[in-house]
């Protein structure tokens, strides 16, 4: 049982990290918003909540 999940560990792995790059590429250092916020932009948003857990 170890030897099988230490095959499956990084085959899963591999395919989260894929996934998760693919649907973040806009959001990591370079993409579209992955520069830091300007004050302007802070200011726009101010009234934005946090989270959509209010909703």
């Amino acid at each position: 049982m170890y030897a099988i999940a230490m095959n499956v560990i990084p085959v899963i792995a591999t395919a989260m990290l894929k996934c998760v790059r693919k649907q973040l590429v806009d959001f990591l250092k370079d993409g579209k918003f992955g520069n830091p916020a300007s004050d302007e932009d802070f200011a726009s948003s101010d009234f934005a909540p946090v989270t959509n857990l209010s909703c």
